[in-house]
């Protein structure tokens, strides 16, 4: 077992009193994961396969580290590419309705596999641009139609025009979380955002930013 995955597994075994099945789920998604990316450019293929536990797994749950409560919620990972970090998210929150938004149809048609692969029922991939995401298409999963509570984006470049549309769709108490590194390229966004982490980790340092709705 690789000293990654061990930091991973021992990072599970502390935060949930019995993790078995997350490990098991998030051992199947590292083999998914690196089975699909020979087809379609999830992530980059310069990633070694004991890379994933630690750039890719353990930093999508980064918010679990700052007390982010997804309990329960509703969220929305914008441009998800392989499913990061929405996949990891819901597998270690499985009340938690996830929607995984990508613009690219190889994309999400590798996610919907996946997704079907992990048996996670509280994941919904829809192939869409964000200015194109119509509320019709998940009514039959938000009935009442009163927004987002969360969402996250880990590889998007953030514009004004963007983030407006984002916040659009967020509850009133709704905010987005924005996993960033050293340099923060948009740095227009710190005026208006809670920097809940920031931190050196052993893939680099990480930055994790919050942006409330209001």
């Amino acid at each position: 077992m690789g000293q990654n995955r061990e930091m991973f597994i021992e990072y599970l075994k502390n935060a949930f009193s019995d993790p078995q099945e997350q490990i098991i789920k998030f051992d199947l998604f590292h083999d998914l994961l690196l089975e699909a990316n020979k087809r379609v450019n999830l992530i980059s293929r310069q990633t070694k396969p004991e890379q994933l536990w630690s750039y890719h797994f353990y930093d999508s749950l980064l918010p679990l580290s700052c007390d982010v409560d997804f309990n329960s919620k509703m969220v929305m990972d914008l441009g998800s590419g392989g499913g990061l970090p929405g996949i990891p998210l819901a597998i270690s929150n499985p009340s938690t309705l996830f929607i995984l938004m990508d613009s690219r149809e190889k994309k999400i048609l590798e996610l919907k596999q996946m997704i079907k692969k992990l048996d996670l029922n509280n994941c919904y991939p829809i192939c869409k641009r964000l200015e194109e995401f119509r509320w019709s298409e998940v009514e039959n999963l938000i009935p009442e139609n009163d927004g987002l509570d969360v969402i996250v984006c880990r590889s998007v470049k953030i514009t004004p025009k963007l983030l407006r549309k984002m916040r659009v769709l967020l509850k009133d108490a709704g905010y987005i979380l924005l996993y960033k590194g050293r340099e923060i390229e948009e740095s227009w966004l710190l005026k208006d955002a809670e920097i809940l982490l920031k931190e050196e980790k052993p893939w680099g340092e990480r930055t994790l930013l919050k942006i409330n709705k209001i």
